[in-house]
């Protein structure tokens, strides 16, 4: 029992500084448009961008009826090529669909980003109709 406190407060600290999907958006937008950053997310996406189409395509094929919600991805790409803390909103059965693919790909090792261990991509996504 003398664990669990020290335990369970430093997890409400934890939560309480943890950065929430729009605060994370706007990171990575910020990178996007920084002369000296915004070369990597063309670089990401230009590797990246045949299995993007590949998994979205897959996720349409969702069985019960895939939801066709506009949704946002955020992640960050460790210094190793690798998606970490990747997250979407809202959370339908396409974008955590996405999710997935998106976390088990390897990417171009990022530059670095002033303050974090990442570097910040997001992304907008939709299923068409």
């Amino acid at each position: 029992m003398k664990r669990t406190a020290p335990l369970l407060l430093f997890l409400l600290i934890s939560l309480a500084h943890a950065e929430t999907v729009e605060e994370r958006v706007k990171l990575a937008r910020e990178a996007e448009a920084a002369p000296e950053l915004k070369q990597y997310p063309a670089a990401l996406f230009r590797k990246g961008g045949r299995r993007f189409a590949r998994t979205m395509r897959s996720c349409a094929r969702l069985k019960p009826a895939p939801e066709h919600k506009a949704f946002v991805l955020v992640a960050d790409i460790t210094p190793e090529g690798k998606a970490s803390a990747v997250a979407v909103e809202p959370a339908t059965n396409v974008a955590e669909c996405f999710a997935e693919g998106f976390a088990a790909g390897t990417y171009p090792k990022p530059p670095a980003y002033p303050g974090r261990e990442g570097f910040p991509v997001t992304m907008k996504l939709r299923i068409e109709r």
